[in-house]
Formats: structure tokens, sequence, C-alpha cells
């Protein structure tokens, strides 16, 4: 079955800000704008999606993350500043309109392209002189900006939380295991409790463990189903990739497994307080040391100072986005928890980056959108990189 998204974001959203609710908590014009903004720059059929169809990470456009929050505050911004920097591109060049129309059907490389856009904007909104899309060495880069008479290449950069495949197959486990529950037709007076745990390294590519946990579990609920009488469940199926057991539901049980934390996904069918009545809870476990966080901070830095090192351009400035909404395709700094401006500051002293680096926050909260940054730059740069600072939060007067 086929839905479009942006039409039952736009259905949805247009209820929840009708003046017959007690505190509409949007105004309808806003509404209007988005909608009319995206369906007229992506087409109405870019928004098409099969329900329940199986889809990577990458290959799910971050809108559509936007939209699955519709009553989110911050993605409703989002939404809207997303409108905004569609219409300040029909201004643009027309060879940058040629670029994003290209693409349209590349999720990840249009995201980064949106940072680009956002930059520009940034740049042009604060009345910073710059040329956008400048070529050397045969390279096509984002652009130059020119600040106290000095010019600066400019480069930007998307980085995600590691092991993305990992979050990316428990995510879509997850939603498989959903469509899998129904067909027990078995009853199991006291409920049961499954867990999945995967063996590393992560081998296979995620697609592939998916298809093979979801046969593993499928296997299961036929055999359970064949059975007669009532079953002391304790089954258990090993193979390369991992385990996926099941058993009878106790407290007992399910305490030993959630304090174990050596699951990666597990599924508890709590008898109800009515007779026949289950209470389904599934949960995935994902976590990643902080250290992998920072190396892969540290990598991607190396390899853009590697880039521009035989650049004719003195004075280059880096910007990487950190866009936080609720989603799984995580900023590399997905909360505060995590973000040690101390470690990024022993991570730009090793490295000996002579460019000015720039982590922009662009935050989409309960409470609505935010632009700050965080800022690291050689000792001959504060006034310039000062002034970044300044330019980056008057974006949230300009939007």
């Amino acid at each position: 079955m086929q839905t479009n998204l942006l039409t039952n974001w736009y259905k949805h959203s247009l209820y929840t800000c009708s003046p017959l609710q007690i505190t509409p908590h949007v105004e309808i014009a806003n509404i209007e704008y988005i909608y009319t903004g995206l369906s007229k720059s992506f087409g109405l059929s870019f928004f098409d999606v099969t329900v329940g169809l199986d889809m990577q990470n990458e290959k799910i456009p971050w809108l559509f993350s936007l939209f699955a929050n519709k009553d989110h505050i911050g993605c409703l911004e989002g939404l809207y500043h997303l409108t905004q920097l569609i219409n300040y591109l029909e201004g643009l060049d027309n060879e940058i309109q040629k670029k994003f129309r290209s693409l349209i059907n590349s999720p990840e490389n249009l995201r980064t392209f949106f940072f680009e856009l956002f930059i520009f904007h940034l740049c042009d909104k604060n009345k910073i002189p710059n040329d956008k899309k400048v070529w050397e060495n045969g390279q096509e880069l984002e652009g130059t900006m020119t600040i106290n008479n000095n010019v600066f290449l400019y480069e930007c950069r998307k980085t995600f939380i590691p092991k993305r495949d990992e979050l990316d197959i428990v995510r879509r486990l997850i939603t498989t295991l959903y469509q899998l529950i129904p067909n027990i037709s078995k009853y199991i007076p006291g409920g049961m409790i499954w867990s999945i745990t995967f063996k590393r390294p992560i081998l296979l590519k995620p697609g592939q463990y998916v298809t093979k946990f979801s046969d593993c579990v499928d296997l299961f609920i036929k055999r359970l189903n064949t059975f007669e009488g009532i079953p002391d469940i304790q089954y258990e199926h090993d193979m390369d990739e991992g385990t996926f057991s099941a058993q009878n539901y106790s407290e007992a049980n399910h305490f030993e497994i959630q304090n174990m934390k050596q699951f990666d996904i597990i599924v508890t069918q709590k008898p109800g307080t009515q007779h026949g009545h289950f209470k389904l809870n599934i949960t995935g476990n994902f976590g990643v040391y902080r250290t992998k966080i920072y190396k892969k901070l540290e990598n991607a830095i190396r390899s853009k100072k590697k880039q521009h090192e035989n650049s004719s351009f003195q004075n280059q400035i880096i910007f990487m986005d950190n866009e936080e909404f609720p989603e799984f395709n995580m900023p590399i700094f997905p909360n505060d928890n995590i973000l040690d401006v101390k470690e990024i500051h022993r991570i730009y002293d090793k490295l000996s980056l002579k460019a000015i680096l720039i982590i922009l926050r662009r935050q989409y909260h309960t409470t609505g959108a935010k632009y700050s940054s965080l800022i690291f730059y050689p000792d001959h740069l504060r006034e310039e990189a000062k002034f970044l600072e300044t330019a980056i939060e008057n974006m949230n007067r300009y939007f």
C-alpha cells in the first residue's frame, strides 16, 4: 500500500492548527507555505512511500523523519526553514539550481547540498562577500568568503555517529518484528520474551542481517503455531550472524535479560489486565563508545586538512554540521552529554590545524529551532572566528 507523506502531514497539520482547537500550535499560513514550497520544488510524487517497505537509512530522505514527527515543534520549524532555503535557492545561479535537481534521488548527497545551501544563505544574510562553487586544481569546492579583507576557502562536511550500520539493522529489525508478530495464532497464556543478539564484528550488509533474522523469527512462529497444547518455550537459534532466543515470560527472566545488557533487541509480550490481551514492547539496545566518536571526528578533520594541504588559499574554514532532531541518522554528537569541548580542542591541537574549525549545531528540539556553534581557531584568526560565531547566532533571527 502506498501513501504520500507530505499530503498526510499537511492534513494532520491543518487539523492541529484549526481555530476549532483549544490551543492551535502553529499558524495555518506556515503550513500552507511548507506544503506549497515542498510540493513545487520536489514534486508531490517524491513523497510517495510504500508502507512497511524495508529500506536502508541512507536511502531514506531526512525530510521523511521530519514529517514523521508531526507534532514536534522543532521538526515543523525545520521544515519551515528548509522551505525558506528552497525559496532562497531560486535566486541563485542556475548551475546551483541544476545541482539541486540532479541530487533529488540521492538522499545523503541532497542533505549535504542543503547544508552547503545553509552556509551560502549565512554568508548572504550577514552580507559576507562570497563566491559559491569555486574550482581549484580541477576540483569543485563549496566556495570562498572574505572577512577583514582575508579570503577564506571554506568546505562543508556532515559527519554521523559511528556504527550506523548496526543502528540501521536494529531499526529495520524492529519494524520487521512488528510486521511478523501478528502472524502468531498460538495462544500463550503467560506471554513470551524474545531476544536477538548480534555477533561482532558486523560483517554483512544491514539488509542481509535483516533477512537472516526475519527468516529465523518467521520459522519460530510457524513452529509455534503448529504446536499442540501449551508449550514450555525454551528456543534458541544460533547462526554466524548472532542468536535468536525465545522463552516464556516471567518478571525474573525479563529482569535478567535487561540487566545483562547483552541483547540488541528484546521483545516482551506481557499478559494484560484482560484475559487474552497482551502488552507488546520492543526495545533496541544501541550504544557507541565515546572514543569511537572522537576518533571518527579526528579522521574527518584530518581528511579535510589533507584534501586542501596544497591549496593556494592560505586561509581556510571547515564547517562541520551537527543537525539534531529525532531520527535514526544521528549526528556525531546526538546530545550534550557526548559533546566535550576539551576533547575537540585536543584533536584540533594534535592535528596542528591552521584553519578555523566550526561545529555548527542546528538543533530542532521540542522548544523550536536554534542555531549555535563551537569554534576553534589559530590565534591570528581570532577576530574572524568571533565574527563567524556572531553570524551563526544571527541566523536565529533571519529564519
